[in-house]
């Protein structure tokens, strides 16, 4: 093995039931370098993650750690080599001190006493160290999502880690923390800390990564420098399909503007303005905590408006519920749709008529021969496998999930679709199809608000796209009049340049 070279996996191979999750995956990992695993769901990143951490066996391959070989590793032994694992879930004790969590499970002691004071101090040395303003006696549970994550890295430091990995570890942080996680990997890294990101997030990998390794399908694709890739490039190994293969023109012209927004404001989101036309997909862009979520429940009614106006076909209406959004022509698809969408326990006509029952009862009772006439007509139009209506809702994959949560709107003939990062639990192929039901939807006229966390996504199916930074609009371009990384720029605040 080359001297640079501290960790080296071959061919590493690992199925489920039959089902391949790692077929032959052979990289390595360099001292000193922060390297990134780009895939997609399913491309078999967990699965990697946790063979390194020794949770799961690989069924074939060897792992090289410095000069010595292995077929598996065990929790106890990545732990001696100094692996380290930061997963998306926290792991941990909320009624605990940082410092008790810092050194749990290996508990300084005096004697038979636990040693608090000099537990305390070494997490103090370890908090100045890094630039982490914490304080070591404060419970975690007071803390933020990005500062637990900051107290689960320096956890792993205490045990004199080589290799942190980080499994998508921005998903559950503002865009601050985020920053503040880039500086404090830049730290360990000139430490000589060894960091492997693991994250679907192209534009997450730029600026901070020396490496960046894609896998797709549980395959290895390729490793390059990241000052040699693309965006492009990569978003095209990541999912087989190149971005301009992966959104469809959508060459049908756009009505006259038929919905508005004018000044609308609460504690989250401040003075919006929007006009929409039919047939017009909007896109905003926005970091974590830019207020995306909370004008997409504003606008749908979930959340309280404090001032402006909602303006339908030139009329003031009122929307202070999602009752009265959903009677003026508003549906809203929400990030998790099993939580916040669907009864997955119903079935699926059920399901498709919560939002329209008073239009489809006869004397307040539900009419059945109607409820199932219309069902059908939604769910055969979106192309959904349900030859049996009354089968229940539990759909396998996400896609199919947001297809019902689709017709359950187009049975209340919703006019204006809000969609909250509708496609991010899906791979690359769902994607395409969902990508194909947007246009078909705006090709019948109806207007689509598009909140998304994908940039690429953004262009690839905005007519025009919204700069959002914490509750306010800042800039919104034509698709063609901005790059992914002006985007980026603009939404992180590394740019200040406005264009309205």
């Amino acid at each position: 093995m080359e001297d640079n070279v501290l960790l080296q996996l071959q061919n590493i191979h690992k199925t489920y039931q039959g089902i391949i999750a790692l077929d032959n995956v052979s990289f390595s990992i360099q001292k000193g370098e922060i390297h990134s695993i780009l895939g997609e769901n399913g491309a078999g990143k967990s699965t990697l993650v946790k063979i390194l951490s020794g949770n799961i066996t690989p069924d074939a391959g060897k792992i090289t750690f410095g000069n010595r070989n292995y077929s598996k590793l065990t929790p106890s032994l990545s732990q001696k080599l100094g692996i380290a694992v930061i997963y998306q879930e926290f792991h941990l004790i909320p009624h605990l001190s940082v410092s008790e969590n810092i050194f749990l499970g290996k508990e300084l002691r005096q004697g038979v006493f636990l040693a608090e004071k000099e537990m305390k101090q070494r997490s103090l040395v370890l908090l100045n160290s890094l630039g982490l303003n914490i304080d070591p006696d404060i419970k975690v549970s007071n803390l933020s999502s990005g500062e637990q994550k900051m107290v689960e890295i320096l956890k792993a430091l205490a045990q004199n880690v080589k290799i942190l990995i980080l499994d998508e570890p921005t998903a559950s942080i503002s865009g601050n923390e985020v920053k503040s996680l880039r500086r404090l990997m830049d730290l360990l890294k000139k430490s000589g800390v060894t960091l492997i990101y693991i994250s679907q997030r192209i534009e997450e990998v730029f600026g901070i990564s020396d490496r960046v390794t894609v896998i797709r399908d549980g395959r290895y694709i390729l490793t390059k420098g990241i000052e040699n890739a693309s965006r492009k490039e990569l978003k095209g190994l990541m999912s087989g399909r190149y971005a301009d293969e992966q959104f469809l023109k959508r060459t049908f012209q756009t009505g006259n503007v038929f919905f508005k927004i004018e000044n609308l404001g609460n504690d989250k989101i401040h003075n919006i303005n929007i006009d929409l036309k039919k047939g017009e997909i909007i896109g905003f862009a926005g970091l974590t905590d830019a207020g995306k979520t909370e004008l997409a429940r504003a606008v749908f009614g979930a959340d309280t408006i404090t001032e402006g106006r909602i303006l339908l076909d030139g009329k003031e209406i009122s929307v202070k519920s999602p009752y009265d959004a959903i009677r003026n022509g508003i549906g809203l698809l929400t990030q998790d749709t099993k939580k916040h969408g669907l009864l997955l326990n119903m079935c699926i006509e059920g399901n498709c008529s919560l939002t329209n029952s008073d239009n489809l009862s006869e004397c307040n009772v539900l009419c059945e021969v109607l409820e199932n006439n219309v069902t059908q007509e939604h769910i055969t139009n979106l192309k959904l496998d349900a030859s049996k209506l009354a089968q229940f809702s539990k759909f396998s994959n996400g896609n199919k999930q947001k297809k019902l949560a689709v017709a359950e709107w187009l049975t209340a003939n919703a006019r204006v679709l809000i969609f909250d990062d509708p496609s991010k639990e899906m791979a690359t192929s769902m994607k395409f199809e969902f990508y194909a039901l947007m246009c078909e939807l705006t090709r019948q006229g109806l207007a689509i608000i598009l909140f998304s966390s994908d940039v690429n996504e953004l262009i690839g199916m905005s007519d025009r796209i919204f700069i959002l930074q914490k509750g306010n609009i800042k800039g919104v371009f034509h698709k063609d009049e901005i790059t992914e990384e002006e985007i980026i720029e603009l939404v992180s605040g590394i740019s200040t340049q406005r264009r309205v």
